[in-house]
């Protein structure tokens, strides 16, 4: 069977001989029943979990799990969300120092759905979380969602592989504005498609507070982001875009934030950013891309708008008397 979501094709894999479990130290064969830090996926297996109000510290490597994934075929987890745990989070995964990797040639796939709010799924608390495999991210329509993945002080996730999120038809829930949360990013740090091979596409709100930092590359035609973002504190976000890829959203910076876009090869920026307090932006658009972008500022930091090699900015540009704006451009390039 195939799924198909926001032009990116993932293979489900329908395997009557796949393995069945409901535990996660079930996958490994032969099962390690005591809190395992690795697990090695040698079979399409599927986990069937209820997460519940039963505190992380009984159901590590049990329901929930907390190590390094090698994924030589194919894992799909349905996770229904029963119960919550400290701080009233639905956690699938919790890493609490250390490092760990999802690694391998197969696929992971989780489908959420429920009766609780899914909040800190994947909750990086502190520690390195490497994601190196094709991940897809669905969740039931009309289920509540506070936030998917939650980087905290000390904590980052890396994803090198491709990564599909859609949460367009859920109840968001997030106490700002009731966001449709996929990244919290609180103090911690968020880096997407790095090396630009891979294709990202997520439909969703992304936060950061405190000194959180966001890096988001989109690096093809079917690579895009899509959804409100908010940046408050001295958080940190770094957007490149190119060969088609584009970012539809309404953004927030607020406090001493600092947000800097680089578009190229007809990539596309869409929407608008309302600039407060101390926060920043840098805007350059080079071949051929184009950014349909209002850009309103309270802020009396310096921002810099750049365009070259045919680029086009079109939208209103608001300023207060203080505000520190350079505007340049150049002759098309090549």
């Amino acid at each position: 069977m195939r799924r198909e979501g926001f032009g990116v094709v993932f293979v489900l894999f329908v395997n009557l001989n796949a393995k069945i479990v409901t535990q996660w130290y079930e996958l490994n064969d032969p099962p390690t029943p005591s809190n395992p830090t690795l697990i090695t996926l040698n079979q399409d297996s599927t986990l069937n979990v209820t997460l519940d109000s039963k505190p992380d510290s009984v159901t590590m490597g049990k329901t929930r799990y907390g190590g390094s994934l090698i994924l030589n075929a194919n894992l799909l987890i349905n996770a229904s969300l029963q119960g919550v745990i400290t701080p009233s989070a639905t956690s699938l995964y919790i890493l609490k120092g250390g490092s760990a990797d999802f690694s391998g040639a197969g696929k992971l796939s989780v489908a959420l759905s429920g009766i609780k709010d899914a909040k800190s799924v994947f909750d990086i608390q502190s520690g390195d979380l490497r994601v190196g495999v094709s991940t897809l991210i669905s969740i039931a329509n009309s289920q509540s969602v506070f936030s998917i993945f939650r980087a905290g002080s000390g904590g980052s996730i890396t994803f090198d592989s491709d990564l599909s999120v859609d949460l367009s038809q859920v109840n968001g829930v997030f106490p700002k504005e009731s966001m449709k949360t996929i990244f919290d990013i609180s103090g911690g740090s968020v880096l997407i498609n790095q090396n630009a091979t891979s294709t990202i596409a997520l439909k969703g709100d992304i936060y950061s507070s405190g000194v959180g930092a966001l890096n988001l590359k989109l690096s093809d035609e079917k690579s895009f982001l899509e959804g409100k973002m908010i940046f408050d504190d001295t958080s940190k976000a770094d957007f490149s875009l190119s060969n088609r890829s584009h970012i539809t959203s309404q953004i927030q910076a607020n406090g001493s934030s600092t947000l800097a876009f680089d578009l190229a090869t007809n990539s596309k920026l869409n929407g608008g950013i309302t600039l407060q307090s101390t926060s920043s932006l840098s805007l350059n658009l080079t071949d051929y891309s184009v950014a349909t972008f209002t850009i309103a500022s309270t802020s009396s930091s310096k921002h810099s708008l750049k365009l070259g090699g045919g680029s086009i900015l079109r939208g209103d540009l608001t300023t207060q008397s203080d505000t520190d704006l350079t505007l340049s451009s150049s002759l098309a390039e090549g």
